[in-house]
């Protein structure tokens, strides 16, 4: 399930000028197409504030009607992603060998610490906001779905 590097989704990786405030204890995240069968590599973020983030971690979920379902993928906790900076993680899966199919996705994050991602002058998505204290192995959070900017959350995959 691999062949060439890729960022997905694209228009997610890269400095943007304006920030989406996450408070800490959030769940936040946004759906986006994933290409079938890529192999993920790695979680990136972009912490677009002058201050550090701390324990920050994310995931991918596959999608069940509108929101998140069940976790593919996530990472381990980053004790610190400093400000101004992007910092990628390596994948851990939840199930092994998972070469995700075409379709839709959410990636998710979650710190301990507020943390402003960039957001996207020109690209919105589904984007869904809610507390919480995990990435669930399965989505129990619920939550309202609304059309935000995308932000500098993204994944690094190889891709067929």
């Amino acid at each position: 399930c691999t062949s060439r590097s890729a960022t997905q989704p694209a228009s997610a990786s890269g400095a943007f000028a304006t920030s989406t405030s996450v408070p800490a204890g959030t769940l936040f995240g946004y759906q986006f197409a994933l290409a079938g069968n890529a192999q993920l590599v790695s979680f990136s973020v972009h912490n677009n504030s002058a201050t550090d983030a701390s324990n920050v971690r994310l995931a991918l979920y596959d999608t069940s009607g509108s929101l998140p379902n069940t976790r593919i993928a996530h990472t381990t906790t980053a004790p610190n992603v400093p400000g101004n900076s992007t910092t990628t993680l390596p994948v851990v899966f939840d199930a092994a060998g998972v070469c995700p199919g075409n379709g839709q996705y959410w990636i998710m994050i979650l710190a301990d610490s507020a943390i402003d991602l960039g957001a996207s002058p020109t690209t919105t998505a589904n984007t869904l906001s809610v507390a919480g204290t995990d990435l669930p192995g399965t989505w129990s959070a619920g939550g309202t779905v609304s059309t935000a900017p995308q932000t500098n959350l993204w994944l690094n995959v190889l891709e067929p």
